[in-house]
């Protein structure tokens, strides 16, 4: 092979690696592990039976901030737990979840607003979450929207629920 030939051929493997990459071959498909399909994130939150404070039955982390379009994916660490929506504490758009107990559950989450989350199992001993989705410009709203919903829950919830909008005002 003579000079030109070898070059010809270099510059030709290198035009193909480039279009190639410009077309997202070859990229590691875990680059892009914490985005869903649609592009948003992907939060998980286990469910224990003991929080790494200590505490019984919670969800963790309990206070969750994210984007519309971002998917909540439901771990379930310890047996036992589930995750569902708390009527009245969603957003009047959004759809309400149950996933069974003791599966993983993964919902995307595109209504703006906050999701009041419960484990139906371990709800009256103040297994509760609080997912934002969006801004949190509307703070004072939503806790005045869900207190008469979280004045008639269980003693324990309403104290989670309580902690939990506290660590809402205070990210504003």
């Amino acid at each position: 092979m003579n000079r030109k030939s070898v070059l010809l051929g270099a510059i030709a493997a290198v035009m193909i690696m480039v279009a190639g990459t410009a077309f997202g071959e070859g990229e590691d498909e875990d680059e892009h592990e914490d985005e869903d399909e649609e592009g948003g994130e992907n939060f998980e939150i286990k469910m224990l039976d003991v929080g790494a404070t200590g505490k019984m039955m919670v969800f963790e982390p309990a206070f969750v901030m994210v984007k519309p379009g971002d998917t909540i994916t439901f771990v379930p660490t310890d047996k036992g737990h589930n995750a569902a929506t708390i009527k009245g504490m969603i957003p009047p758009a959004a759809e309400p979840f149950k996933s069974k107990i003791n599966e993983e559950f993964s919902v995307t989450l595109n209504e703006t607003g906050i999701y009041g989350i419960r484990c139906v199992p371990h709800f009256g001993i103040g297994m509760v979450a609080l997912i934002v989705v969006g801004t949190p410009e509307y703070v004072e709203d939503a806790e005045e929207d869900a207190s008469e919903v979280v004045e008639s829950m269980p003693a324990k919830a309403q104290q989670a629920f309580a902690n939990l909008f506290a660590q809402l005002k205070a990210a504003q």
